[in-house]
């Protein structure tokens, strides 16, 4: 069976990329599953509360990163990640989670914004060959620079 980055890899192996791990804690996940609403206004003030404070931590996760390069001006992002299970996972569920660490990544000066004439698309996946902890995911983000030679690096794509 033939993945999708079977074909994206290839088209990307000239174009510089930059990968981040992060572990992060099963309390800190944000996933579409997990939203849910309280019954009452004070157990919705509470989940709120618990949301925000899991926002933030993994928006310090994404700004405690290393980088010293100017911001990327046009990217691709590859997110794989690792369940803290053996059930099956659907590796998109993960883009809250994502999503905040990202913003963090472009407090920190990775990208000037993450919006769609910077960051063109991300893929999802697992992460295949590395090993699973209990409460814990792994995640490990890849931006590929296409800063230089946008055109040439999405054209090569099609």
């Amino acid at each position: 069976m033939t993945s999708l980055s079977d074909f994206i890899h290839p088209a990307l192996a000239d174009v510089p990329s930059y990968s981040f791990d992060f572990d992060v804690p099963i309390e800190y996940v944000r996933n579409a599953n997990g939203i849910g609403y309280a019954k009452t206004a004070r157990q919705q003030n509470w989940l709120n509360r618990k949301r925000n404070e899991s926002k933030q931590a993994l928006k310090a996760m994404g700004a405690s990163i290393e980088w010293d390069r100017p911001p990327l001006e046009r990217c691709i992002s590859d997110v794989q990640v690792v369940n803290t299970t053996h059930q099956r996972f659907d590796p998109d569920n993960i883009q809250l989670t994502y999503k905040a660490i990202l913003d963090g990544m472009v407090s920190k000066g990775v990208m000037e914004d993450d919006n769609s004439n910077i960051l063109l698309g991300t893929m999802f996946r697992e992460w295949a060959g590395h090993e699973r902890t209990k409460g814990v995911y792994h995640m490990r983000v890849t931006l590929y620079d296409l800063s230089d030679n946008p055109d040439e690096a999405v054209r090569s794509m099609e």
